[in-house]
């Protein structure tokens, strides 16, 4: 069980968010500044250039407020690493197979370890004053729905991360609160694909 688990997690691309960085405070003619550093954790790449979303989110209601994409990042180049995946094997008793003993911990062992991605974008959302939630998701340009998840347990239901707060017109922004709570990603039957439907152009961008 321990080595079907390990296996299960590193099949396919697993986007690892490393840190993410943000401006707290927009006044005046200050733009949003998001940074985040991505690693793929998986063992595959994945294949077509989906938008990388950043929105603000209402924190009440976690209504989308304002979004827009990361005009420079490209999913396709967040590699995966290359694994020595192999169990430790006891000598087998007389009577008894040889057994594989499989470690539970993260993959140490690299042959060559995954590149961690830098992603920056420099935006200037036009909201009014107040608070807002900033959140993170990876788009299926058929319908520019989230429908990729990152690995990481702060998840909202509907495909977005939210990662801090960020203020306009004076508020003041800073990390989430410790109450916030959070949905299952697993759960979610929200996400789905735009099979065949033609791919759509965000209509709030502030940035193009």
């Amino acid at each position: 069980m321990a080595g079907a688990a390990r296996l299960q997690a590193a099949l396919g691309y697993r986007f690892v968010l490393e840190s993410v960085a943000y401006t707290r405070s927009v006044r005046g003619g200050s733009r949003l500044v998001v940074e985040l550093v991505v690693r793929n954790a998986g063992s595959a790449p994945f294949y077509y250039r989906w938008p990388v979303e950043v929105s603000l989110l209402d924190e009440r209601d976690r209504r989308v407020v304002w979004r827009d994409v990361f005009t420079a990042a490209d999913v396709r180049e967040w590699q995966p690493g290359r694994s020595k995946l192999s169990p430790a094997w006891t000598a087998p008793t007389e009577g008894e197979p040889a057994k594989a003993n499989w470690p539970a911990e993260e993959i140490t062992d690299w042959s060559e370890p995954p590149a961690s991605n830098q992603v920056r974008g420099e935006f200037s959302p036009s909201v009014p004053p107040g608070r807002y939630v900033l959140a993170l998701a990876i788009l299926d340009p058929a319908g520019m729905r989230p429908v990729v998840c990152f690995a990481t347990t702060q998840y909202w239901r509907g495909g977005r991360h939210p990662i801090g707060l960020v203020g306009f017109g004076g508020a003041e922004g800073g990390t989430l609160p410790d109450a916030m709570t959070f949905d299952d990603q697993f759960s979610d039957q929200t996400l789905r694909y735009e099979l065949g439907a033609d791919p759509q152009p965000l209509s709030n961008s502030g940035e193009k």
